[in-house]
């Protein structure tokens, strides 16, 4: 809980709990990139009270960007992202197979133990970790007062991105499932190693190769927030 008068919390600022809501609902169908699984989502428009609730940024090579969005939330701070992740993860692993470099051939061969708790536990988490990082976008009919962003510059050139309040209701929840994997994965991978058993070396090292690989990608995107905060500040 935030202290009054305090600067509000890293969470408080994703999940938005004080919204004035309007009487207006809508349902959109939502996604991470053409073609990949689709989940569908009920929204409130609110009443703004902060160009913070609007103002949407993504990284270019010059710096930052932004874009003015318009104000819709989660209907319920409750939505179920599992199983979208888990879509996620087959449809991203058919593409990194066809990689030639290391990470394609570690993708390749864990692709041969979709069984194992530690492969498909690492999957779920890259698979998340690039969701948290590519953002999401519209894809239905509804789309929720948001135009194709027409800025070539601008990574989201093409789609038609998520309002803002909604883009990190929704980023929260990604990053709880981050968590949750986490802490499972590791579990898994502490009972594996203490049982010295060689059988599961292989599972093993693909586990922590992957583990790796998302920490990279992650410490990356932190860095970058951190080491250029004042360029997204200037926005407000």
């Amino acid at each position: 809980m935030d202290v009054p008068g305090a600067e509000p919390s890293y969470k408080s600022k994703l999940i938005w709990e004080s919204l004035q809501w309007s009487h207006v609902a809508k349902s959109a169908l939502l996604t991470h990139g053409q073609g990949g699984p689709t989940l569908q989502v009920n929204c409130r428009e609110f009443f703004v009270t902060s160009p913070d609730q609007t103002l949407l940024f993504w990284k270019e090579v010059a710096g930052w960007g932004w874009m003015n969005t318009t104000a819709y939330s989660l209907e319920t701070p409750i939505v179920d992202l599992a199983s979208y992740i888990d879509e996620f993860s087959t449809f991203y692993l058919e593409k990194a197979n066809e990689k030639p470099d290391y990470l394609g051939q570690i993708f390749r061969l864990a692709q041969l133990y979709p069984n194992e708790p530690i492969i498909r536990l690492a999957l779920r988490l890259w698979a998340a970790n690039r969701l948290l990082m590519k953002g999401w976008e519209i894809c239905g009919h509804e789309r929720l007062g948001m135009d194709i962003v027409g800025q070539l510059e601008s990574p989201l050139y093409g789609s038609i991105p998520v309002p803002r309040v909604l883009q990190n209701q929704l980023d929260h929840l990604l990053e709880a499932e981050i968590v949750k994997t986490e802490r499972y994965l590791l579990k898994e991978l502490q009972k594996v190693i203490r049982a010295s058993n060689r059988s599961a070396w292989v599972i093993t090292f693909l586990g922590i190769a992957i583990i790796l690989h998302v920490m990279e990608r992650d410490a990356w995107r932190l860095l970058y927030w951190v080491n250029h905060q004042e360029q997204v500040s200037s926005f407000n």
